[in-house]
């Protein structure tokens, strides 16, 4: 059986208590086996904002994850440091999709605000809208495609 894994992406810029009461929240609720921290290392969206750095933002959430009342389900990733930047979200959703696909079903986690921004890149395959989830503050809602093996949860 695969691991249902829930990708939060963001800056983390920094790390704050909601960010892991979230992830927290989606453990205790059997949304999902783990949750994965993806810290973006240059958002684009970011590139005129100065930015602690990328190190230094993945130490902090780190120790914010240790500290979560589950430290072996939460933890940080460093995928978009590897990859190409800036970070565009689809290329590391293709890219987990190819190394991981067959480990591991996501569900990812998206800032509302990125969702007009998501399909930066060049690539579109159809998904419908993703189902809501009984989360506060969280509901599903239409977005540009996804990778068919993801679905979306949008803030």
């Amino acid at each position: 059986m695969k691991k249902r894994m829930l990708l939060y992406f963001g800056s983390f810029d920094p790390v704050h208590n909601g960010h892991i009461a979230l992830a927290e929240y989606a453990i205790e609720h059997n949304l999902a086996d783990e949750v994965a921290l993806i810290i973006s290392p240059q958002n684009p969206f970011k590139a005129d904002l100065l930015q602690t750095p990328e190190y230094t933002r993945y130490e902090m959430t780190e120790m914010a994850c240790k500290e979560s009342k589950y430290p072996e389900q939460i933890k940080p990733s460093v995928i978009e440091f590897v990859l190409e930047k800036p970070s565009y979200t689809i290329n590391t959703l293709d890219y987990l999709k190819e190394n991981c696909g067959d480990v591991h079903q996501s569900l990812t986690l998206v800032p509302r605000g990125t969702c007009h921004n998501l399909l930066e890149g060049e690539r579109a395959d159809p998904l419908p809208p993703a189902p809501a989830l009984p989360v506060p503050l969280i509901h599903a809602a239409s977005c540009p495609p996804l990778p068919a093996s993801c679905k979306a949860v949008f803030l």
